[in-house]
């Protein structure tokens, strides 16, 4: 179950996976991994740019599976801290000829040792509290919750493999 909570300009989502950090970390931060999970049901990803370091850049398109319509993003790595915490500076990049919003969002993942599980924090901070209040009407709630839950779909898909 994905928690969430909002204040003047942060959203924060919480969830429990069942898989130790070391792989919830690893899925996270390796593109062929990002691409079995990210984005939300129905959703597809890929990757045109993963450098993993800070000051570094993921760049990828998401949009329907299948094909066609795929929104540009970027997140540039600002500090990494191995098996704890991810933060990013999160764009959504310019389309010519479209009207693409210059929000630029903080995203800070955090990974917590629960035993055999790890508890994921994620904070997001907007710019102002109106970019905040804009996301959550276009659905970041629902979209990280169903990204959550293919997360989830992946990691039982891994354990089942690993213990056959």
């Amino acid at each position: 179950m994905t928690s969430y909570e909002a204040s003047d300009k942060e959203m924060v989502i919480e969830r429990v996976f069942d898989a130790p950090r070391e792989l919830l970390y690893r899925v996270w931060t390796e593109p062929e991994h990002l691409a079995k999970w990210w984005g939300p049901e129905g959703m597809s990803v890929v990757t045109k740019e993963h450098d993993f370091t800070v000051g570094g850049c993921w760049r990828f398109e998401m949009g329907p599976t299948g094909g066609g319509g795929g929104m540009p993003l970027k997140s540039i790595f600002r500090e990494i801290v191995p098996l704890e915490r991810i933060v990013t500076e999160e764009t959504i990049e310019k389309i010519e000829g479209r009207d693409t919003p210059e929000e630029m969002m903080t995203v800070t993942v955090t990974f917590e040792d629960q035993g055999e599980k790890t508890k994921m924090t994620m904070r997001i901070l907007h710019a102002s509290a109106e970019l905040r209040k804009k996301s959550e009407e276009i659905g970041i709630q629902f979209g990280w919750g169903s990204s959550f839950d293919c997360l989830d779909r992946y990691l039982a898909e891994m354990a089942e493999v690993a213990s056959s």
